[in-house]
């Protein structure tokens, strides 16, 4: 069973995680570069349905119905969201090279 601090947390993620999302998304539309946005907004879903995730399993003890393997959808989606990440920073690095920063 899960402590109320662990609820807490994970709510409060799910929270800002979904509200930074729909930020992101009105934000892209009022700007030139919005590939750069669209592979944040792809890592921050990443990122996001791997805490979903993570509540599902702890929640309802999944791990201990189903062993250890049920952990690696959280890992694929974190590597998903890494490599999201990457391409965005590569992205905006090129950006701003050729505006000559």
């Amino acid at each position: 069973m899960l402590g109320p601090l662990h609820y807490a947390f994970a709510i409060t993620t799910i929270i800002v995680g979904t509200f930074s999302l729909i930020l992101l998304y009105r934000s892209t539309h009022k700007l030139l570069h919005r590939a750069v946005f669209s592979r944040f907004s792809i890592s921050l879903v990443f990122l996001l349905l791997s805490v979903i995730s993570h509540f599902v399993r702890e929640h309802f003890g999944l791990e201990e119905a189903f062993g250890e393997s049920v952990v690696y959808p959280e890992y694929i989606l974190e590597i998903g969201a890494f490599i999201a990440f990457l391409l965005a920073a590569k992205k905006t690095a090129e950006i701003a090279k050729s505006y000559k920063f």
